[in-house]
């Protein structure tokens, strides 16, 4: 089985103060412990150390404790995906054609990843922002 991780589900793993770090965590230890092929995009790299840069959290993440924690958990476990300048186009197409608009495009961005690289499953938070692209490429989602 193949899995692509959104950014929601990382992001609760490393913080243990999130409400679903412990549902996330355990995903994330299937990814680490080789029990699927796991994946995640390369926006999705940007996206975990934007977050984990800005967190609200009681003490702030330093920039290089963020590019520790993603070099350590993200590097060796995770296979990740890159885009060329043909999938951006077919994305933008993708996204006109479903008329989705706005920060939804970056979600899309992810399910183009994963529908790249054949991969039908997405694990997730955020069910919401994902179903109409997913059902698009016909993709299912895992939600927490």
């Amino acid at each position: 089985m193949k899995v692509l991780y959104d950014t929601s589900v990382l992001v609760a793993a490393f913080i243990k103060t999130h409400p679903l770090h412990e549902k996330s965590f355990s995903w994330f230890k299937k990814a680490y412990s080789s029990e699927f092929q796991s994946y995640v995009s390369s926006h999705t790299l940007l996206e975990i150390y934007a977050v984990l840069t800005s967190l609200p959290l009681e003490k702030k993440l330093e920039s290089y404790i963020a590019i520790s924690i993603i070099k350590k958990n993200i590097y060796p476990v995770f296979t990740i995906i890159n885009y060329s300048e043909r999938d951006y186009k077919n994305l933008l197409l993708c996204l006109s054609e479903l008329k989705i608009k706005g920060g939804s495009s970056y979600d899309g961005l992810i399910v183009f990843a994963a529908y790249k690289e054949k991969i039908n499953n997405i694990i997730t938070l955020n069910k919401k922002d994902f179903e109409k692209i997913t059902d698009y490429f016909n993709i299912t989602l895992i939600t927490l």
